[in-house]
Formats: C-alpha cells, sequence, structure tokens
C-alpha cells in the first residue's frame, strides 16, 4: 500500500497481529513499518540485482516525516552507485573492543613486562 505520509496518518496507524509495510508516495522505496507491538519505525527497502537491501532509518516520531525522506533519498543515491550502506555497519562491527584491544595489551605487555600486572 502507498501513502502520502503525514503526522495524523502515521500516529493513527494501529498494530495488527503481524508486522506490515506501508510506503510513502512521495520518495519510492522508503517505507513505514509497523510492528506488532505497535513500534514504527523507517527504512528502505531496494531490490537490486543480486540482493534485497533493507537500510532502518530510525523509529518514529524519533526521526521526522522530512529528515526520513532526506536520508532516504541520500541512501538511495548510494545503492545507484553501486555502494550497500550496510557494509559500513558491518565493518564498524567487526573493529576491536575496548576489551580485546585491554586483552592483548595485557598479553603483549604488561604480563611480560611488568611483575606487578
Amino acid at each position: 500500500m502507498r501513502i502520502n505520509f503525514t503526522k495524523t496518518i502515521i500516529d493513527n496507524l494501529r498494530p495488527n497481529s503481524k508486522r506490515y509495510k506501508i510506503y510513502d508516495e512521495t520518495v519510492p522505496k522508503l517505507a513505514l513499518i509497523v510492528t506488532e507491538k505497535g513500534t514504527k519505525s523507517f527504512a528502505v527497502i531496494k531490490r537490486t540485482a543480486s540482493e534485497p537491501i533493507k537500510v532502518t532509518i530510525g523509529h518514529y516520531p524519533d526521526v521526522t516525516i522530512q529528515q526520513a525522506r532526506t536520508q532516504a533519498i541520500s541512501i538511495l543515491k548510494e545503492i545507484a552507485e553501486g555502494k550497500n550502506p550496510n557494509e559500513k555497519k558491518r565493518k564498524f562491527r567487526q573493529e576491536m573492543t575496548l576489551k580485546e584491544l585491554f586483552d592483548m595489551f595485557m598479553e603483549r605487555y604488561s604480563k611480560r613486562v611488568k611483575k606487578s600486572w
């Protein structure tokens, strides 16, 4: 279903027994996902030749309709350039955490050099 996103329309959407999506008429591929519990979040859902891409923008009303449309346009531009916006998130998750860095420091330096580790 496609509707023009307005504050009144989105506020009046009610949860169902299943999660459902409503697409925006103004920006193609911008969807509002309503969960069973009533959580509403914006996402860009685009099918490419290689894979479907879903990029979550944020929860409504934390993200306004205009902010969601602006972010959706920039995400769609990235996808058109052949980039997957989710790759940034994957790379960030694979980076070393502070605990891993601390453990590595303890093994490589503290335990070898300091007697009081």
